[in-house]
């Protein structure tokens, strides 16, 4: 690693450290409420991410939605004490509401899948909340420049909308060969970091096959819930994602000073894959200057 490389790791640690966002103000306003809640799945390493995506949307956004966060075994209390004060409802709780849900329907596979990864918890929690109402799902490396186009939700159920991939697809091979759904390979690479859902995605025709799959192979395939989330994307409604132009994911740009605010007005959101310890506290640090929200 070069001088270059180093200095801005330093630099986005320090501003990681600073926590702006417990110097912008987050008061509740006259705005209208999002139709929809934001979901988000979240440990202790993800506070100081969370609370700056928070505040990237209180920032941005010209409606104000519920907020619930799904603990991934991280103490309740840790996120009363870390987290800023959204001021709209904000709900924390456990994976293992999440999780129970589908063991007590009978799925013990999708409620192994959840004990055993931490990939398997953020599906669960997805799933349970996209059959109790319509949610977007964000991972907590995001952050939000404008508000997101909503969706209709006049459309059948089930519905999923993903965003997409940089460059090429990052599924698990042996997810797909397992199902046979080796087209979505040649379909648009979708990213599960920022999703819509709403609806019972158990009639998906091999539903059983998928969740067998899920609680039984081999341990540490980091793409398998990506991966069915795709598959469950290009089943329903292949034609439905969000668009690089509007939730952006790019990696050239981890050391540099360039603002993504300022080079792409027009993107709803920014998902920091791979970037998130340098450009992503860059473009927050951007993002808090340009406000006129300090304390």
């Amino acid at each position: 690693m070069n001088l270059k490389q180093l200095t801005y790791k330093a630099a986005g640690v320090m501003i990681r450290k600073l926590k702006l966002y417990n110097y912008i103000r987050l008061r509740s306003d006259n705005r209208p409420a999002f139709p929809y809640p934001v979901v988000f799945m979240c440990g202790d390493d993800g506070l100081r991410y969370i609370n700056a995506c928070l505040t990237s949307i209180y920032l941005s956004w010209d409606k104000l939605p519920e907020i619930i966060i799904v603990s991934d075994g991280t103490p309740l209390a840790r996120f009363e004490k870390e987290l800023v004060k959204w001021p709209r409802k904000l709900e924390v709780i456990p994976w293992e509401t999440c999780a129970n849900y589908f063991r007590d329907k009978g799925n013990a596979d999708l409620f192994k899948y959840a004990v055993d990864e931490v990939f398997g918890k953020k599906m669960v929690s997805i799933l349970y909340h996209a059959e109790k109402h319509p949610t977007l799902y964000c991972d907590t490396d995001v952050l939000w420049y404008s508000t997101p186009r909503e969706v209709d939700m006049t459309v059948s159920q089930p519905f999923i909308q993903m965003s997409t991939e940089a460059e090429e697809a990052c599924y698990s091979r042996d997810l797909l060969e397992h199902l046979g759904e080796q087209r979505c390979w040649q379909a648009k690479p979708f990213n599960a970091g920022l999703m819509y859902l709403n609806g019972d995605f158990s009639v998906y025709p091999k539903w059983k096959e998928l969740c067998h799959h899920l609680g039984h192979a081999p341990k540490n395939d980091k793409f398998a819930e990506q991966t069915t989330f795709a598959i469950l994307n290009n089943h329903f409604n292949a034609e439905r994602y969000w668009s690089r132009s509007e939730v952006m994911i790019k990696t050239d740009d981890i050391y540099n000073l360039k603002y993504t605010g300022k080079y792409y007005p027009r993107i709803a959101a920014r998902h920091y894959v791979y970037t998130r310890p340098t450009a992503f506290w860059r473009d927050f640090a951007f993002m808090c200057a340009q406000k006129n929200n300090w304390r």
